[in-house]
């Protein structure tokens, strides 16, 4: 898992400028990464995308947390938030002044029929903006791991379960007023297809390190499968620009 702890600290005389800086919303710079678009040739019109990727190029999630979908949803949110809370504790940082990093959840919902699991590898891509500009993250990698505390959490993309994992995408040496999700992408490898029934973003104040308000989210029911036409080919699934609200620092 990667250290939750924030290797960025502004110097003061960097923070007292950003400080200075008016945190309203306004117009953005328009640097933007590309992102790779591909020919529909699926039921998604994404299934032969083959991409050898380094290590710089992909993050894996701080926390992983799975549940059946009977549970009760109020038990969830309060699993969930717990956990969250502990590894914020667990990994402070140092500097609370500015907000050089933000965290996401990420959550898929699998279907809840026969074959619809999956063990395929599975990732995730964000685009979104602040007052710094337009920005596309790191593949995100949505696979199974060791938890913060050392614990398996078990299999993930089972029969009807909720996934849960939160992210952090930080901003070396900037700080940011803002952040709004735009649109994501979600993708699966090889010929263990998975029915996807939900694949919802969340950016909330409460999972931020210093003082936040309102949220953004990105919620979709895609309801597809994903299946590659080879055992090393990426299937996709593309939200479309859903977005709504906006994190303020």
């Amino acid at each position: 898992m990667i250290n939750f702890r924030n290797s960025w600290m502004c110097t003061s005389i960097v923070i007292g400028v950003f400080l200075m800086i008016s945190c309203e919303k306004t117009d953005v710079s328009t640097e933007t990464l590309e992102i790779q678009e591909n020919d529909f040739t699926s039921i998604t019109g994404n299934d032969d995308q083959t991409l050898n990727l380094n290590n710089k190029e992909v993050q894996e999630p701080l926390l992983h947390l799975s549940f059946d979908k009977n549970t009760n949803e109020q038990e969830i949110d309060f699993l969930w938030n717990k956990a969250v809370k502990d590894y914020i504790h667990q990994n402070p940082i140092t500097n609370k002044n500015a907000s050089t990093e933000v965290f996401i959840l990420i959550r898929t919902l699998t279907g809840e029929q026969e074959n619809h699991d999956t063990t395929a590898n599975a990732r995730a891509r964000i685009e979104f903006t602040t007052d710094q500009g337009q920005r596309i993250s790191r593949y995100l990698l949505l696979n199974n791991g060791t938890n913060y505390d050392g614990s398996d959490n078990g299999p993930d993309r089972q029969i009807d379960q909720y996934d849960f994992y939160l992210f952090r995408i930080g901003f070396p040496n900037l700080a940011i007023c803002w952040f709004e999700l735009n649109t994501a992408h979600l993708e699966s490898q090889g010929m263990d297809n998975w029915f996807v029934r939900e694949f919802n973003l969340y950016v909330q104040p409460d999972y931020q390190t210093i003082s936040a308000t309102g949220r953004s989210v990105i919620l979709s029911d895609p309801n597809e499968w994903l299946e590659g036409e080879t055992e090393t080919d990426w299937d996709q699934y593309h939200t479309g620009i859903i977005n709504s609200g906006t994190l303020d620092f």
